[in-house]
């Protein structure tokens, strides 16, 4: 029973640390973007901004304002070379790179 109290000791104080550490991390800073009502919102790792509109619009940030994007989709994601993967309505996976969106076969 001695041993289980002090495994229970030690997680309890690296959870500790760490949310700490974690605490003394310098975050990024945020900024209100305006423009659409989003559903769902992914961002890659190249800083590229892409999101799902409640209406199912595809939008990509450009600047400070969103562009439209062709296609529609309910799910987001953003893979780090800034690809923006979706789910659309009906279940189907599709990629966008820039400007284009297109089924993925």
């Amino acid at each position: 029973m001695k041993r289980l109290s002090t495994l229970v000791f030690v997680q309890i104080l690296f959870a500790l640390a760490s949310f700490f550490y974690c605490q003394s991390l310098s975050a990024q800073d945020w900024a209100r973007v305006t423009g659409i009502a989003a559903q769902d919102i992914g961002v890659g790792k190249n800083g590229s901004v892409w999101a799902t509109g409640t209406n199912g619009a595809i939008y990509r940030l450009n600047g400070s304002s969103w562009e439209t994007m062709p296609g529609g989709a309910v799910r987001i994601a953003v893979d780090p070379d800034g690809a923006a993967w979706v789910i659309n309505i009906i279940l189907r996976v599709g990629i966008g790179k820039l400007n284009q969106v297109r089924q993925k076969t």
